[in-house]
């Protein structure tokens, strides 16, 4: 796929096959986009993302590791990069699905257009607030603003 026409699509579908299978958590993540509990659509990264280049899965994108956390006990790293900065942070998850993040991300502080800007921050806010996950397949879903928003992810093949 091509970078997308901003006239013809608000943000850039992106295209990915969903393989059935047991996956761990703890992979690297392809960012699909962000999806409304209810309304059904997806909500893709902006095309700006991609400016001047194909639209990829993985240019937006999160990995969780088993290495534990220098900055609290019981946690472990994750990393990744957004549609603008890469980041590191710290999580620890529950028997029961339940995620959750320290609030703090390293972040590197590259600036970018205000469009971005507003979707790079959505997507560090729902890392930040972190509160259930699943994974169906390939497919991994981080739910938080009282589960009503959710992160759609799928596993980076190596």
């Amino acid at each position: 796929m091509n970078a997308c026409n901003t006239d013809e699509f608000e943000g850039c579908p992106l295209s990915y096959t969903v393989k059935t299978g047991d996956f761990d958590l703890t992979n690297s993540w392809a960012f699909v986009g962000f999806r409304t509990k209810g309304a059904g659509g997806i909500d893709f990264p902006p095309c700006d993302t991609y400016a001047g280049a194909a639209v990829t899965l993985g240019k937006v994108n999160l990995t969780f590791t088993q290495n534990p956390s220098s900055q609290e006990n019981g946690f472990f790293e994750f990393a990744g990069a957004s549609v603008v900065n890469s980041f590191t942070g710290s999580y620890r998850t529950f028997g029961n699905g339940r995620i959750e993040a320290l609030n703090r991300l390293a972040i590197t502080l590259i600036a970018g257009n205000e469009v971005l800007s507003n979707y790079e921050n959505r997507y560090l806010q729902g890392l930040r607030n972190m509160e259930s996950y699943r994974i169906q397949n390939n497919m991994l879903m981080i739910a938080f603003n009282g589960d009503l928003e959710e992160m759609i992810f799928v596993l980076i093949e190596s």
